[in-house]
């Protein structure tokens, strides 16, 4: 499982994502991926002038995000090519380029570096658990449609 250890999210709001996401790999979540992400955010609550929940944010959707690969890689077995391709991913360097980050380039080359940077990775994490998403539903829908 991804994320053993996850160092900033609270164990609690883990298992409650982690369940949310298993019931959208099994096709039991009824709406669109924009729907799917914004329910998730409601879990990942910000509160303003404490940076804890930003960070809770951002390493929830991480953890979301690793759930789904997880599920489109293994359980669906799809090629890694083809869901980045369709679910459109970009690096976190294309983001830090395109929102201005005033953090150095450098503090945000890899996914480890995802709390140098929070709001360009809030921006990248939000793109890529609805794109992944959107593969999901339509593998769901393959699915029932047999």
């Amino acid at each position: 499982m991804p994320h053993q250890n996850l160092q900033y999210l609270p164990e609690p709001i883990a298992e409650k994502i982690r369940i949310e996401v298993e019931k959208l790999c099994a096709g039991k979540f009824q709406g669109d991926s924009r729907s799917f992400y914004e329910f998730i955010i409601t879990l990942l609550p910000i509160q303003k002038m404490d940076r804890t929940t930003l960070i809770h944010r951002v390493e929830g959707l991480l953890y979301v995000t690793d759930l789904l690969w997880l599920d489109l890689r293994k359980v669906k077995n799809l090629d890694r090519e083809e869901v980045v391709k369709v679910a459109n991913i970009k690096s976190l360097g294309y983001y830090h380029h395109m929102l201005g980050s005033r953090e150095h380039g450098d503090m945000v080359s890899t996914r480890q570096d995802f709390l140098n940077d929070p709001p360009t990775a809030l921006k990248k994490l939000e793109d890529d658990v609805v794109g992944l998403v959107s593969i999901l539903i339509k593998e769901n829908s393959k699915k029932v449609a047999k």
